[in-house]
């Protein structure tokens, strides 16, 4: 996170609460002053209905009195015989609504009953000319008489219109207010009004405050910090008009809503002139400092500029000034030193990787190639431990200057880009060659090889080191340089399978091989070895040509992959380990075979045994030979177990203690393939060993008619060491012949049989015997 969010992260939570806080209060102010501003509108609105009220009150209280201080009422009574005494009344009624009033619109009623409530008068100010006398008149009436009252006033409020009326009695004689004895014999004068002033009104305030209306007889004081209001409209009669909750809320709603928009307002407003201030004299100044560092350290100037401010920022620019300058020189030693291999002096593994990425990506923009050569040196190991790791140095510094020369005056022929040797680890190079085809890289490789023609020879003497190498080309044989190191490294090890001091070119064929061991090494873990593996036995004869013995062979017929030769799946179970279970089950099936070998060969008969060098050391396989020869109560002394010469390069001590306790139990321990590896007959002589097996390829040249003087000798060293020789391989009567003429115990080959499985000795014995 750079400076400039850093501070945004900081700032920017620190103005937003501080503008939160101060709208805080200003709501708290603004709510309180909001509510008494309401309160206030309210008690306004009610003083308004207040005088709409009296308004209509006054006009019934003064028509009241002026009917009976005039003589309109008086005439209508005592003049029964007038026939416009009705229209009289109706006009004074008229003329009083438009003195009051100054207009006609306004409903307004009068009644005149007498005592028995029977209407005697009954106008009213409205355009229905049928109009009668309304039961609320009529109920007033009623109630003088026998509640016997003089006056009396009423307000009924309703959703659609409220009505006001006032009733007084009279007496029939006199036309005054009668005494209460005198009440049975009076007139009632009823006169109603509508107050549709205050009406609308009314409906304004209670839509404009969303608010319930209440009439009532009793002053109701108003609750805290509620909003209320009531008004005495009348002696005993009172409005109390609630507001809704709601229309509060949504002011102080609306209030929070504007609050909220000036608090995010004005934190961006100060956020922005806040990060402009700082990114001009703070963060501008330390992210210009960065960037001269960065270009520093990617090589593309040489120093940053001194700052001439003398503030903190300009003092810190000049410190990593002198700094760098002092840093300069031991950063780019260490850097040197951290991309070379100390032993070598070639680049390393690092500089390999950093070099070859900036390599692809050019070749990648111009189109261009790149070869990989990928070089593992071949019995270095055996170097490292028979002469010490000082020698294997020494030699290791020797292969890399000589590589790095031939590379060189390549390179010069090939008119191309400087071409590097690279040491990645022990005993492996690598060298990269920019704008180099295959064909020419392989003319490098042809004399990488002719150093390692004969062994390895430098001034510390000469050693029996090859070299295997391997050969990728971008972009044919891979895009990315993960993918062409991969490929490269597969076909050094196609190379190095298929002998010493051998190149190998990485192809789609040599890619497909490599798809089929990865496809055996996915079939072998999964395999039942009871369905898939089987054993052949090939039989080893005397000098007089009887049965010895069988050498034990493991064969796999795999349902998906049809035959697979053991040397093809053997190495793979040994490199992935899984050998165990493949030797473990061929032991098995061996002894459980050899009660019937000897039944059919006689008791000299002896089964040979092949086993992992992976095993060697292993005390979990010693004991499960025991526990087999134990269940199978076979002697131990009939079984020999064969490991290979590759395995003298390996001398642990712990290894040969494992083949002398193996010895100690009774087994015949033999070494088989000799001839195949670099290790001398007296160090093999010097094993605790039994049998040495020569190899075809050993038995094919010692019986050679020049070389007959050497298998002599030989086999007469084998036998001064007490040890028994077979020979393998024996393809022609002549190579049979001879190895009987010089002493070798035992043979085994095509030329005696081919390796059968065991259903099928029966009948070669038979022929074996007839023949």
């Amino acid at each position: 996170m750079n400076l400039n969010k850093r501070a945004s992260f900081l700032i920017l939570p620190i103005i937003f609460v501080s503008y939160a806080l101060a709208a805080l209060v200003a709501y708290e102010q603004q709510s309180q002053s909001i509510q008494k501003l309401e309160q206030h509108k309210l008690n306004l609105r009610l003083s308004a209905l207040h005088s709409e009220f009296s308004t209509y009150d006054r006009f019934l209280d003064a028509y009241i009195v002026s009917l009976l201080e005039g003589e309109t009422l008086e005439h209508f009574i005592r003049d029964t015989s007038n026939i416009y005494r009705d229209r009289m009344l109706t006009n004074n009624l008229e003329s009083a609504i438009e003195r009051y009033f100054n207009n006609l619109t306004e409903f307004i009623s009068l009644a005149v009953l007498d005592e028995n409530d029977d209407v005697l008068f009954y106008i009213e100010n409205s355009t229905d000319p049928f109009s009668t006398i309304r039961d609320e008149q009529l109920r007033l009436a009623e109630t003088i008489r026998v509640e016997k009252k003089l006056n009396i006033w009423e307000h009924h409020f309703q959703t659609q219109g409220s009505i006001m009326q006032q009733g007084i009695a009279i007496d029939s004689r006199t036309l005054t207010t009668p005494l209460l004895i005198q009440l049975e014999d009076t007139f009632k004068v009823i006169i109603a009004a509508k107050p549709t002033a205050f009406d609308a009104l009314l409906k304004e305030v209670q839509e404009e405050f969303q608010a319930i209306v209440v009439f009532t007889d009793k002053y109701n004081r108003p609750e805290a910090n509620k909003l209320y209001a009531n008004v005495q409209l009348k002696s005993n009669y009172y409005l109390g008009i609630t507001p809704s909750p709601s229309y509060l809320g949504n002011l102080l709603a609306n209030l929070k809503q504007r609050l909220l928009f000036i608090v995010v307002l004005g934190s961006l407003i100060t956020f922005t002139l806040l990060q402009l201030l700082i990114r001009k004299f703070i963060t501008a100044p330390i992210s210009q400092l960065d960037q001269q560092l960065t270009e520093v350290t990617t090589h593309e100037r040489q120093n940053i500029d001194a700052p001439q401010s003398h503030d903190e920022i300009g003092r810190l620019g000049r410190k990593f000034h002198n700094l760098y300058e002092q840093l300069h020189q031991s950063y780019q030693k260490s850097h040197q030193q951290s991309r070379t291999d100390a032993l070598t002096q070639l680049p390393n593994r690092a500089a390999f990787y950093e070099t070859a990425s900036h390599q692809i990506a050019e070749a990648e923009k111009n189109e261009s190639l790149i070869s990989l050569i990928y070089l593992d040196l071949d019995n270095f190991k055996f170097v490292n431990d028979k002469y010490g790791h000082e020698v294997g140095d020494k030699l290791l510094q020797a292969v890399a200057l000589r590589l790095n020369n031939i590379i060189n005056i390549t390179a010069k022929k090939f008119d191309a880009e400087l071409p590097q040797a690279f040491r990645l680890s022990g005993d492996e190079f690598i060298v990269l060659l920019p704008n180099v085809s295959t064909e020419q890289a392989l003319k490098l490789c042809e004399k990488i090889l002719h150093l390692f023609a004969d062994g390895y020879h430098f001034e510390l003497g000469h050693f029996p080191v090859t070299a295997s190498i391997g050969l990728a080309t971008y972009p044919q044989d891979g895009h990315t340089l993960s993918q062409l190191i991969s490929n490269a490294d597969l076909a050094m090890y196609q190379a190095k399978k298929s002998g010493k001091n051998k190149q190998a070119v990485y192809s789609k064929e040599l890619a497909k091989r490599d798809r089929q061991r990865k496809e055996i090494e996915t079939k072998l873990k999964n395999l039942n070895p009871d369905k898939e593996f089987t054993l052949n036995y090939m039989p080893i004869i005397n000098q007089d040509g009887s049965i010895k013995g069988c050498e034990a062979l493991l064969r796999w017929h795999s349902k998906e992959l049809g035959f697979v030769p053991p040397d093809l799946f053997i190495p793979i179970a040994e490199s992935t380990g899984i050998f165990e279970k493949i030797d473990l089950w061929v032991a098995c099936k061996a002894l459980n075979d050899l009660p019937e070998l000897g039944e059919l060969f006689g008791e000299q008969f002896e089964l040979s045994i092949n086993i992992s060098s992976a095993e060697i050391g292993s005390e979990r396989f010693i004991k499960t030979l025991k526990k087999l020869s134990t269940n199978t109560q076979i002697p131990l002394n009939k079984i020999i177990l064969e490991i290979t010469e590759t395995f003298a390069l390996s001398q642990e001590q712990n290894a040969l203690g494992w083949l002398s306790e193996l010895q100690k139990l009774g087994f015949q321990i033999a070494i088989d393939d000799f001839g195949t590896g670099y290790t001398s007959l007296m160090q093999m002589v010097d094993y605790p060993v039994d049998i040495i097996k020569f190899d075809r390829e050993l038995v094919n040249r010692i019986t050679l008619p020049e070389k007959q003087t050497l298998a002599k000798a030989l086999v007469d060293l084998c036998h001064f060491q007490d040890i028994t020789v077979v020979a393998e391989g024996v393809e022609t009567e002549e190579q049979h012949n001879l190895l009987i003429e010089v002493g070798c115990d035992f043979q085994q080959g095509y030329y005696i049989a081919k390796p059968m499985p065991i259903g099928d000795l029966e009948q070669w014995f038979t022929d074996y015997q007839s023949g």
